[in-house]
């Protein structure tokens, strides 16, 4: 797993409160870093993890996170996706996604870069997906690998000086 995977992980652990949680679910767990690190601060939790293609679990969920996922997914899968969460969040739940930020010159690069991306997810594209599933959405700018010469570029160009975005998708 990448390091800024690490400290984005280790960013929404420190901004989420995980003390009353019962259920979690994260999805594209990877090496379940992400989890593992929940279970730290509340050990009575569950957490569940799934993979493109294996089975939703049948529960309701405090948290569900899709973290440097979405851009990987088919339109169609994505919409999949936010059904099931949108049924199976509990009501004041949060469904947290991140994805690169395409707005940031050094990130549009990379993007394309990755074979497997298919495409990329702006604010107002997760703005729909909220209005539409019937969540709340908090945007917060997060930055991992801090160059300032790259941010000064940004900055210089207009566009975001932020590498990712960070969706905060609360059920309503």
């Amino acid at each position: 797993m990448n390091s800024y995977n690490r400290d984005l992980h280790d960013f929404l652990i420190k901004k989420l409160d995980f003390s009353s949680a019962t259920n979690v679910l994260d999805i594209g767990y990877g090496e379940e870093y992400l989890l593992r690190k929940i279970k730290e601060k509340n050990q009575t939790i569950s957490c569940f993890g799934i993979e493109k293609g294996d089975a939703w679990p049948n529960k309701k969920f405090d948290y569900v996170f899709m973290c440097d996922v979405i851009e990987h997914l088919t339109v169609p899968l994505v919409e999949k996706y936010f059904s099931y969460v949108s049924k199976n969040l509990k009501v004041g739940g949060y469904f947290v996604i991140s994805t690169p930020n395409i707005n940031n010159l050094y990130q549009v690069s990379l993007f394309w870069d990755e074979p497997t991306h298919i495409r990329p997810y702006t604010v107002m594209t997760l703005k729909w997906y909220a209005d539409n599933y019937g969540f709340e959405m908090e945007v917060v700018p997060f930055h991992f690998f801090k160059n300032p010469l790259k941010i000064l570029f940004n900055k210089l160009l207009l566009l975001d000086a932020y590498n990712k975005n960070i969706f905060f998708l609360r059920k309503n």
